[in-house]
């Protein structure tokens, strides 16, 4: 991305700054200034749980296997090997069977957020994975096999990700999906059919947060360049597109060293170039919000709020969508303004007040 469209993106927020800071700064110094507020900032998890409920009777359609019993869920989780024993904590917690998961998805999690220097957090994939397959009734089957639901009949997730399709390979390796089996749905029994099932937890989850990444991904094409430039006189009949492909380079690339602007060459003319290649390219991320939504794909119109709810109940905190200071383009925007500027401690407290601003605004819609 350039700076151009970097500066782009980012300034309407910094002609906004005074506004923001200071009704940031009037708002979170409000808070601190008010016991009660600052009581409610973290809810202890029996405080969760009784607002988790409060809302469970408000939208009783919302959430519903939040609440409830959980009596035959230990028996539920033991009958489904090779899920660990040892990994089952206190039932007290209504969502203790993520934890079985928990060593997984923290290991998939690392492993993306490295590759990618971004910080997905663990917990938004917790979240997704109770609301795909958490409920009780999926437990033997979606939960234990395909967690993220990466493999339903009619979706198309599993094989894009095997074949590398979509620009996928840019986001990871996805080749262990290979002659993975799509279920299919059991029409009498209305619910999926895992019995020919060769899927497992591990690769779901995988394969899940590599398709949650690729519909946040901003993919663009650019040009790469290798070897040392090197000459080559126009013939009778060439064309650039020829010569391009015959000297596995790129039209784009003669014309930049050969200083032309437009595509018209002659014999005789004498053109330079440098080996090079059209590649696509991760630009950019999209909120975390904006690609969950894509992940469900509108088979959910309550999907997003069942997450938020569900990171909620998990994190005693609001699910930010909106900015991550590992993304682009803020990233690129601090990492061109020296440290030591007044500059640069502004742009970092202004995001910083811009991030509670909205932490503030999800408690409000919450509510």
């Amino acid at each position: 991305m350039t700076l151009k469209k970097t500066l782009k993106r980012t300034g309407m927020v910094i002609l906004a700054a005074p506004l923001f800071y200071g009704l940031g700064w009037l708002a979170i110094n409000g808070q601190k200034a008010n016991p009660s507020n600052q009581a409610n900032a973290n809810p202890n998890l029996e405080t969760r749980v009784e607002s988790v409920r409060e809302a469970e009777v408000n939208e009783p359609n919302n959430l519903s296997y939040v609440v409830e019993e959980r009596a035959a869920e230990e028996n539920a989780i033991k009958a489904n090997e090779p899920i660990k024993q040892n990994n089952i904590a206190d039932l007290n917690d209504k969502f203790s069977y993520l934890k079985v998961y928990e060593s997984i998805i923290n290991k998939c999690v690392a492993e993306f957020n490295k590759k990618h220097n971004i910080a997905l957090d663990p917990n938004v994939i917790k979240a997704m994975i109770t609301v795909e397959s958490g409920s009780e009734k999926d437990r033997k089957g979606a939960f234990r096999y395909d967690p993220m639901q990466i493999a339903n009949q009619g979706d198309y997730a599993l094989e894009t990700l095997a074949n590398a399709e979509e620009n996928t390979y840019l986001i990871g390796d996805f080749s262990r999906l290979k002659g993975k089996n799509k279920t299919p749905w059991d029409r009498k029994k209305k619910c999926w059919d895992y019995s020919n099932s060769n899927m497992a937890a591990e690769d779901s989850v995988y394969g899940g947060i590599g398709w949650l990444l690729h519909k946040a991904a901003i993919y663009d094409e650019r040009i790469a360049e290798e070897g040392d430039t090197k000459d080559y006189v126009v013939k009778k009949g060439d064309s650039l597109w020829e010569i391009a492909k015959n000297k596995k380079t790129t039209v784009e690339t003669i014309k930049k060293y050969s200083g032309l602007k437009n595509d018209s060459i002659h014999p005789g003319k004498k053109l330079r170039f440098r080996k090079a290649r059209k590649e696509m390219y991760i630009e950019g991320w999209e909120s975390w919000g904006k690609a969950a939504e894509e992940y469900n794909g509108g088979g959910n119109p309550n999907y997003l709020k069942e997450v938020r709810q569900t990171y909620k109940y998990l994190t005693g905190k609001n699910l930010n969508w909106f900015l991550n200071f590992k993304d682009k383009p803020i990233n690129q925007l601090l990492s061109i303004i020296s440290q030591d500027t007044f500059f640069y401690c502004f742009i970092v407290n202004l995001f910083q007040v811009i991030l509670e601003l909205f932490d503030k605004f999800d408690n409000f819609v919450c509510k």
